[in-house]
């Protein structure tokens, strides 16, 4: 592999390679030295912050998401005047002034002194490195990214890998030191924050945060005008744009019904075939077994850390769980352990400001495990499809007109999983009659309880292929051709419908659907 030891032979190999190469390599570096910042920016974080930090972070942004998508990296030029690869070197240029405590004189014309001096992508990079070697030993983490180019890796690839070997010990605690002072100004810097951690571990989902290629793409091109209103002004924007992207989560999974569904070949949603009701073979029941073993080890570990020590009224909880688990498969009681696990869940989302990070992250680990392996048990599943729900007349009224639009869209389901919902409708329809007639409120929910996990399924299913587009095409995905997206455009133009929901919350089982109507509703006014 090649090996460099300084600017002019970095130089060299960049002028080898892809232009976008060097674009990554430049923000990869600025990246990296950035946390240099910390020692003078807590020296005066207000100024400091608005005159260094706040264009530094800019400044690196830019080439970072042009490196991400090479193919689209002509659209941020109008973010500057330069080459992406030249604003990194901006970046590590403002870092390298702040060192040497000068940096507020020259963070502000860093980006036009780089397009100036440094045009060439290849020998901005090179620059970079140069800058940036004053502070670490940049160029072990250079040959790194050299050995991957070289050993096929493409610049979209780079730019997913961690951005360190191993992070020095200095360049960690300056990142803390810069951390600090930038959240103790109360002015929304969580949005940078946040995202540098992302880029120090990198890859498609770094720390849980999914990457949405058009979220960077608004952050980077919000226009100059509000970039010179200051942190405050600026960051507040991005975080109502991460707003509109983060509110959408990926659905959890589909909950034991009746119906449940999947994505077929031919792209339209179909009937997903049901679980067993027993184990076929010795090896299924042997999964079984080490999956209940799996969860049996968790909630040990969980008891170890005394749990219910700020919230007294988890215990009687967790001592129910642990007899329903036992401590033997065969001794196991299913239904139970469904119910508290429900029930654990449910205490966890309501007291989580009373329970400690690790206490929740276990408890949350706990019940993911949880979560696969109950909905795998026949009895659990028999015992929901008869079980009385107390569902909400909200949301049994959205499952029904979600069950309609529906089966309305020609080329949204499988004939056979239509012909399901349209049965599912009669069924829950026929129940609500019944009740009316009584003038009460359904005493047995069983059958309306079903139809709403069995249409949160089906949007469970239909819309993960809508937010992957909104994860590549932000505003665009209003031009998608899917009948799924038509049916939620539908759904965001019923006023009382959308009204009803967000007065429900979180206390309805649509809730996540809340913000990704919202987002279409948003990307369809700014269409139109």
């Amino acid at each position: 592999m090649t090996q460099v030891q300084n600017r002019k032979e970095f130089e060299a190999w960049l002028k080898e390679q892809d232009r976008w190469v060097s674009v990554a390599m430049a923000a990869r570096i600025g990246l990296r030295v950035l946390p240099k910042l910390g020692p003078v920016i807590v020296q005066d974080p207000k100024e400091y912050s608005a005159t260094i930090v706040l264009p530094v972070f800019r400044a690196i942004a830019v080439p970072w998401v042009a490196g991400t998508r090479p193919t689209q990296g002509t659209e941020f030029r109008a973010a500057y005047a330069a080459d992406a690869a030249a604003a990194a070197y901006a970046a590590v240029y403002a870092a390298y002034a702040a060192a040497a405590a000068y940096a507020a004189v020259y963070a502000a014309d860093a980006d036009a002194d780089a397009a100036a001096v440094y045009a060439a992508d290849a020998a901005a990079a090179a620059y970079a490195a140069y800058a940036a070697a004053a502070y670490v030993n940049i160029w072990e983490e250079i040959h790194l990214d050299i050995a991957a180019i070289e050993t096929g890796a493409t610049v979209e690839q780079l730019m997913e890998r961690p951005l360190w070997g191993k992070m020095p010990d200095d360049v960690k605690e300056h990142w803390q030191e810069l951390k600090q002072a930038l959240l103790g100004l109360d002015e929304n810097w969580q949005v940078w924050t946040q995202w540098y951690e992302d880029r120090l571990i990198s890859g498609p989902k770094p720390n849980g945060r999914p990457v949405y290629y058009p979220l960077e793409k608004e952050r980077v091109l919000i226009p100059d005008e509000d970039w010179e209103k200051g942190p405050a002004h600026v960051n507040g924007l991005i975080a109502r744009i991460e707003e509109r992207y983060r509110g959408i989560s990926e659905p959890s999974g589909q909950q034991a019904a009746s119906l449940e569904f999947e994505r077929k070949p031919n792209g339209k949603i179909g009937r997903q075939p049901l679980q067993p009701q027993k184990a076929e073979d010795e090896e299924q029941a042997e999964i079984w077994r080490e999956a209940w073993e799996g969860i049996r080890f968790s909630f040990d570990d969980l008891l170890e850390m005394q749990p219910a020590r700020n919230l007294p009224r988890l215990q009687p909880i967790l001592k129910r769980y642990d007899r329903a688990l036992s401590q033997d498969f065969d001794d196991m009681s299913v239904v139970q352990l469904g119910q508290m696990g429900q029930r654990l869940l449910e205490l966890l989302n309501r007291n989580t400001d009373m329970l400690s990070d690790d206490v929740t992250g276990e408890i949350s680990a706990l019940l993911a495990s949880h979560h696969d392996f109950i909905r795998q048990m026949p009895r659990w599943q028999k015992f929901l499809a008869a079980r009385n729900d107390d569902i909400g007349k909200e949301d049994v009224a959205l499952s029904l007109t979600l069950g309609h639009q529906s089966i309305e869209e020609p080329e949204m389901l499988e004939k056979e999983a239509a012909e399901d919902v349209e049965l599912s409708l009669k069924s829950v329809e026929d129940v609500l009659d019944e009740g009316e007639e009584q003038e009460e409120w359904l005493k047995d929910k069983s059958l309306p309880a079903d139809h709403v996990r069995s249409m949160d399924n089906l949007m469970n299913v239909s819309c993960q292929l809508i937010i992957r587009e909104i994860r590549e095409k932000g505003n665009d995905v209003t031009q998608l051709d899917d009948p799924t997206k038509d049916m939620l455009m539908k759904l965001c133009d019923d006023e009382v419908l959308v009204q009803t929901l967000m007065e429900q919350g979180a206390r309805s089982e649509f809730a996540w659907l809340i913000p990704l109507l919202h987002f279409i509703r948003t990307a369809s006014k700014a269409e139109s």
